[in-house]
């Protein structure tokens, strides 16, 4: 799978997903998600271990704390 990415963010449009292993297309519904407010995935979808990887879901957790807090998460100093 390859992301294109510019100044306007992702283009959705561009990615092949003809193919793709069922993770790939969980990550693609949930960063599209994220990043337009589209409902492509459930929560059903991201409780299930066939459709979404232990990997898959930290990295869809972190986004969404990302895109929710933004710099506060960005600048977060350990103390």
């Amino acid at each position: 799978m390859i992301w294109k990415f510019d100044a306007c963010g992702f283009d959705f449009q561009s990615v092949q997903l003809s193919g793709i292993q069922p993770e790939l297309y969980s990550v693609y519904q949930a960063a599209k998600a994220i990043s337009t407010g589209s409902r492509n995935i459930t929560l059903a979808n991201l409780a299930s271990l066939e459709l979404v990887t232990d990997e898959a879901f930290h990295l869809i957790v972190c986004a969404l704390l990302l895109a929710k807090y933004g710099d506060a998460i960005l600048n977060f100093e350990r103390r």
